[in-house]
């Protein structure tokens, strides 16, 4: 049966509660090539190192200030957002990309939310540099750097216990349709949001879940790395521009660990159809794992998850593991999904575009919303 128990106001909270429960046990893997390149933290480990950066944070005042994360994929990024929720800070996750345009519009959203400081690498504090100065035109402003060699005093020093309706993170829009802007989540929105997901998609307890979605992106980050940690499971995750390389790769990764839960645009299963040819060598991946496939963040497609299903029945896929679904920034993530839609069958209204129906909301926990996050600690 799905844990019903209602947990804490915080995401933190529910995530200290597994640690002390299961310190051993493995909370997140990050792959960066093939398999012999994992790198994992066990609850224990994880939770050393966030507080070690949250009683950093702390002591130099950053509590209850936005925070910027720039990191490219892996367990960097998980040690941090965390820290942020841990030591009240308002964590500010951006895109890390070696595009003039990206940086731009990156500097931009730092100068919209007021950053204090970034939290980085050492390393790519130092590729941010060289990019900066090859575009003289972008100018950063000031900012603090915090990256990996930073410590805090040996001395110790208390953590706060913010309040659930207290500003935990902002979450910019992509502003493909104009200036991203930023949606204020609060500590009560991410937990609400979590439970949310938890019951829409029959996730239990020790869930398995993650692949390639950029951790900075809602989905990404709501869905793949904080659902596992809310549910005392684990978070596995590979670079995204390794699937769209090789796309055989996300595949791999979740035969390999038994991932049961998985999230991709629409483009990301076709990518797979056009991409993986007839005759590869596919006999090794067994895909029976994989119970719940979600389907969201652009227009859904009934024959691409067809087709996708027909190919990759052979491994273990059932197409009963398919879930069509809404989410977006402004309500932390989930909105609205289909359990199951086995049928495939087209919207009707539209013959010339098949797309998956029968997307609903999920029925609510009794005591929690809808987390809208119009501004901090909406309820």
């Amino acid at each position: 049966m799905m844990d019903q128990t209602l947990p804490a106001p915080r995401f933190m909270d529910v995530f200290a509660r597994h640690v002390a429960a299961d310190p051993n046990r493995v909370a997140c893997v990050f792959q960066p090539q093939g398999p012999d390149s994992a790198l994992s933290l066990s609850y224990g480990e994880l939770n050393r190192q966030v507080q070690e950066r949250a009683r950093l944070l702390v002591e130099r005042g950053y509590g209850g200030q936005p925070l910027a994360l720039l990191f490219p994929a892996g367990i960097d990024f998980v040690v941090n957002f965390l820290a942020c929720l841990a030591a009240g800070a308002i964590a500010v996750p951006l895109n890390l990309s070696r595009n003039a345009q990206q940086l731009e519009r990156t500097v931009r959203i730092l100068e919209d939310a007021k950053t204090k400081a970034i939290l980085t690498t050492a390393r790519t504090r130092e590729q941010l540099s060289g990019q900066l100065a090859e575009s003289p035109q972008i100018e950063l402003g000031e900012q603090a750097w915090i990256d990996e060699q930073q410590t805090g005093s040996t001395e110790a020093v208390g953590l706060p216990q913010p309040a659930p309706e207290q500003l935990a993170f902002v979450q910019y829009t992509s502003g493909s349709t104009g200036l991203p802007k930023g949606v204020m989540v609060s500590h009560a929105n991410i937990v609400d949001n979590q439970l949310a997901i938890q019951q829409a998609c029959g996730h239990r307890k020790g869930l398995i879940a993650g692949g390639w979605l950029p951790q900075f992106h809602d989905m990404g980050l709501i869905g793949h790395l904080l659902q596992p940690l809310f549910l005392g499971g684990t978070y596995v995750s590979m670079p995204p521009m390794n699937f769209v390389q090789r796309p055989r790769r996300w595949l791999e990764l979740i035969s390999r660990y038994r991932i049961q839960s998985s999230a991709a645009p629409n483009f990301g299963y076709e990518h797979c159809v056009k991409f993986i040819g007839t005759r590869e060598d596919l006999s090794g991946l067994d895909l029976s794992c994989w119970t719940v496939a979600l389907n969201g963040s652009e227009p859904v497609s009934a024959d691409t998850m067809r087709a996708f299903a027909e190919r990759f029945r052979p491994l273990g896929f059932s197409a009963d593991a398919f879930f069509p679904c809404y989410g977006m920034a402004e309500t932390t993530l989930f909105v609205s999904g289909g359990r199951r839609v086995a049928a495939l069958k087209p919207w009707p209204s539209s013959p010339r575009r098949s797309t998956a129906a029968g997307c609903r909301l999920p029925k609510r926990a009794a005591g929690w919303s809808t987390a809208a996050a119009s501004r901090p600690g909406w309820r």
